[in-house]
């Protein structure tokens, strides 16, 4: 009798033990996606943000329009998988101020995305669920994409630059 006992026991706290550990990695792991979602949400906003005032400042469609094209379906990526785990997107109350050129622009930007791709290459060291992995390899795609066109903004201005001189 004390054998069974002790054998209850023995399943009943492992048994609570499985359980409270599946609870925190589910627990881990919705944190970690609102972070994931949260973090692309605020710079594809702010991104949107930016290229109205820029645009608008310097009355230049070109490349803010096909770079805007390029948000809209990571949005509906994000909405989507906001919906999907039962979360809300952050209220993003952007202020954004156009730079004195658009060089000065570009070169920030340029920046913003290397630093959104090293956030991406970080999230993807930890487990999440296929789909928010799938989602931050697109996002990482959009950002690496966005480089190399103010990249190829700025060299070719360079270049223009040291012809003219």
């Amino acid at each position: 009798m004390k054998r069974i006992i002790n054998l209850i026991l023995i399943i009943s706290t492992l048994s609570s033990l499985f359980v409270n550990a599946t609870q925190n990695k589910e627990q881990v792991n919705k944190q970690l996606v609102q972070n994931i979602l949260n973090t692309a949400y605020s710079h594809l906003k702010t991104c949107e943000q930016e290229y109205k005032a820029v645009s608008e400042k310097f009355n230049r469609e070109k490349p803010f329009i096909k770079l805007q094209r390029r948000l809209e379906p990571c949005m509906d990526m994000l909405n989507q998988l906001y919906k999907e785990y039962g979360l809300k997107p952050p209220r993003i109350a952007v202020s954004t101020k156009a730079p004195d050129s658009l060089d000065e622009y570009y070169k920030f930007a340029l920046e913003k995305e290397k630093n959104m791709l090293e956030t991406y290459r970080g999230f993807l060291k930890e487990e999440m669920p296929q789909d928010v992995r799938s989602a931050v390899h697109k996002l990482m795609e959009l950002s690496a994409n966005n480089a190399k066109v103010y990249r190829f903004i700025l060299e070719a201005k360079n270049k223009l630059n040291k012809a003219r001189s």
